[in-house]
């Protein structure tokens, strides 16, 4: 029983140890925000952005991510400003982390055809650890009809209820051309500790983030227009050691897309193939992927992948004199 016990401990340490890694999303294009601080009042309206993320739903809501953000351009500030709230359940429960953002982005015009911004953003994030939702084997009374469900009698010296909280820094960049895009971001800065013991330093490490991406335009040659657009894209992110590698492209008709990304750990080892869809229109868009693992530890595994729901609603287009002064924006976004 003991042996069990401590066999427990050691697991929730491990996976304490793995939630030193951020959550990700599959859809970037969608949380732009949560890639990098210095998209912030990058768009032409006010905008808000939502998210979900369901990691292996095999095993319900074990692992699920919920993210919101609000950004627009001030020209008071001559830049962007935003917010970010995220919160990220594992374990059904037995880890959580509440993220909360506020950003700051300062957009210079370069030239026309250029626009360089500049993010800082600082957060506050708690965590916590509750291991009450935990069924360990003395707390079960097999003559019980349910005895690991509703009917568990559960043993309190077994459960555990830690908090942490913490500030956390970001800064970003991002160059802006009239097709194009490159950007970099650094979090965690300070290297918060996010150890629940007092004599022990967990430091969250640095998440190093450089994406960019291209539009290119595809015309019927008969009358010139635009029958197709492309969306070539690609994300490296390091943390903690670990690297990761996406990208992929999104094919455009009209409002519709429909796109295939690949992400891959470094040196080149292909994870998983991600097929995403949607529509994106004047005044909301809409989009849904599904992360297909194909690593042979998960292959055998049926739904280990991960669904995605993402949401983005534009509010109140900024008045031509407005835009003048402000930046370039990349259609995507």
């Amino acid at each position: 029983m003991k042996g069990f016990l401590a066999t427990g401990l050691l697991i929730l340490t491990a996976l304490g140890d793995l939630c030193a890694q951020d959550p990700l999303f599959s859809q970037y294009n969608a949380s732009p925000l949560f890639l990098n601080p210095a998209f912030a009042g990058t768009s032409d309206f006010k905008r808000i952005s939502l998210s979900y993320r369901n990691q292996n739903p095999a095993m319900g809501s074990s692992y699920v991510t919920y993210y919101a953000s609000y950004d627009q351009y001030v020209n008071l500030f001559q830049g962007g400003i935003g917010f970010n709230v995220m919160q990220d359940i594992q374990q059904d429960g037995v880890f959580r982390l509440l993220s909360l953002d506020a950003i700051y982005t300062y957009h210079l015009v370069v030239n026309p055809g250029l626009t360089v911004s500049g993010g800082i953003q600082a957060s506050y994030s708690h965590r916590s650890m509750q291991t009450a939702v935990l069924r360990f084997p003395d707390g079960v009374d097999p003559s019980m009809p349910d005895p690991l469900g509703k009917d568990y009698i559960g043993q309190s010296d077994n459960n555990l209820d830690d908090h942490r909280g913490y500030p956390d820094v970001a800064v970003g960049f991002l160059g802006i051309s009239r097709s194009s895009y490159l950007g970099f971001a650094a979090h965690h800065l300070n290297m918060p500790d996010m150890s629940f013991q007092s004599n022990r330093r967990m430091s969250l490490p640095w998440k190093i983030t450089v994406h960019g991406g291209t539009v290119i335009s595809l015309y019927e040659r008969r009358f010139g227009r635009e029958a197709l657009r492309l969306n070539p894209g690609a994300v490296l992110i390091y943390q903690g050691g670990h690297s990761q590698f996406n990208y992929g492209v999104d094919v455009w008709a009209g409002n519709l897309f429909i796109g295939i990304w690949a992400r891959q750990n470094l040196p080149l080892t292909v994870s998983s193939m991600v097929i995403t869809g949607g529509y994106s229109g004047d005044h909301f868009r809409v989009g849904y992927s599904y992360d297909f693992n194909i690593h042979s530890s998960y292959r055998a595994v049926m739904n280990s992948g991960a669904h995605e729901l993402s949401f983005s609603l534009k509010l109140g287009r900024e008045s031509k004199q407005s835009m003048k002064r402000k930046a370039i924006k990349f259609p995507i976004f």
